[in-house]
């Protein structure tokens, strides 16, 4: 996979990474839902699912729920970047989704700021405010 990511939107733009595997559409579903609540209509935020497994029609169903004029909701499938690679490192019981975030700056490089979140949260205020949190010099928080 050399295709490169690019922003959704071009102004006021926020990014938002999570993975999430198909028996855990309804988790990310709700969790979408709460972004989508206390989004700012001042802000755009262009939100990247990792999976590997979801259908088509799986995939277009949340797009139409949950894409907006300044929201937008995209499936990308990471896999290229772990051909070859043993992800069972620590525990079996881990789904290879878990480790997708591990990809994103790659899948990801034309994005200054990316916020990933797992998706067992429901987010209570505007997203927007993780990203003015300083972070000096730090790549991950």
């Amino acid at each position: 996979m050399n295709e490169k990511i690019l922003p959704a939107f071009e102004n006021n733009s926020y990014a938002i990474a999570c993975s999430s595997s198909v028996e855990y559409a309804p988790y990310l579903s709700v969790y979408l839902q709460s972004i989508k609540e206390h989004a700012s209509k001042d802000n755009t935020y262009d939100v990247i699912v990792f999976e590997s497994s979801w259908s088509e029609t799986l995939r277009k169903k949340f797009k139409t729920f949950f894409n907006a004029s300044n929201f937008s909701v995209r499936f990308i499938n990471p896999e290229p970047f772990f051909d070859g690679i043993d992800l069972y490192i620590t525990h079996s019981y881990f789904k290879r989704e878990c480790y997708y975030r591990l990809a994103a700056p790659l899948i990801l490089s034309c994005y200054k700021k990316i916020v990933i979140t797992d998706i067992d949260i429901i987010v209570l205020k505007d997203i927007e405010e993780i990203f003015h949190i300083n972070m000096d010099f730090n790549c991950v928080a």
